[in-house]
């Protein structure tokens, strides 16, 4: 177990199995095709990502676009009220 941390920490392969993790390790990060599948799904995750700060964009601007709405109806509200209070 020692000798796993090890490699983790320093990637010094050390035991058998450590050795064969290594090679391992090596021929994954050297698979063309894995290499390809993967950068394909991070280009498909980061389009999801624009695509979803896009909405939350949109969502922030229709949501202050109700606020303000919602704000100009309570001041008219509000100065409706005061004048109905001063006519009292």
């Amino acid at each position: 177990m020692c000798a796993f941390f090890e490699y983790l920490q320093k990637k010094k392969a050390t035991s058998k199995f450590t050795k064969l993790l290594d090679e391992n390790v090596k021929k994954a990060i050297n698979h063309k095709e894995w290499r390809v599948e993967y950068m394909t799904l991070e280009m498909i995750k980061q389009k999801e990502r624009e695509k979803g700060r896009e909405e939350e964009r949109k969502n922030t601007e229709r949501e202050k676009l109700r606020a303000d709405k919602e704000k100009a109806r309570a001041d008219a509200l509000e100065a409706k009220l005061k004048e109905l209070e001063t006519k009292i």
